[in-house]
């Protein structure tokens, strides 16, 4: 299954297979490849195992616990992100569908006026990226109090998110 190239090393085939060290491995049919006798095997535990360490160790090794938990923090903030505009989106449909409907009247200029006071950090009289990067410098220290590593917590609160 794997094809020679011109200076005589094996070449993963182009559909379904990714390099796993010393190893290929075909995603489709879950066996791997030995890159040396091209013959076919069931993964089994260990092969497994060796090929996550493969591919997650020098993450884990180099961000350790505190990458791991700002991982799944970031992870879940994005996650919830989502979950908070669908509700969002749905109650503005939902409150603009019976104001148009005439059963209600909302005064939108009002809750925005208080959603800026709120929001407000600086006294501005808006919300404008300062604010933003002062919620987020103070998330990011509540997140740090006490806590695992800084630099693995931000990298792994990023790259959660980023997946997310």
């Amino acid at each position: 299954m794997t094809q020679e190239t011109g200076t005589g090393k094996p070449q993963a085939p182009d559909r379904g297979i990714i390099h796993a060290g010393n190893d290929y491995e075909d995603i489709e049919n879950g066996v791997l490849l030995d890159k040396d006798s091209n013959l076919q095997e069931e993964p089994t535990d260990d092969m497994v195992v060796d090929m996550a360490f493969k591919t997650l160790g020098p993450f884990l090794t180099r961000f350790g616990f505190g990458g791991f938990l700002g991982f799944c923090s970031g992870y879940a903030i994005k996650q919830a992100s989502k979950i908070a505009a669908l509700l969002f989106g749905v109650t503005f449909v939902g409150l603009q569908g019976l104001q148009y409907a005439g059963y209600i009247e909302i005064k939108w200029a009002k809750i925005k006026s208080d959603g800026v006071k709120l929001m407000d950090s600086d006294g501005s009289g808006m919300v404008g990226v300062k604010d933003l990067k002062y919620y987020m410098k103070r998330f990011i220290g509540m997140l740090k109090f006490h806590g695992p590593s800084a630099t693995g917590l931000s990298a792994g609160l990023y790259y959660g998110f980023y997946k997310g």
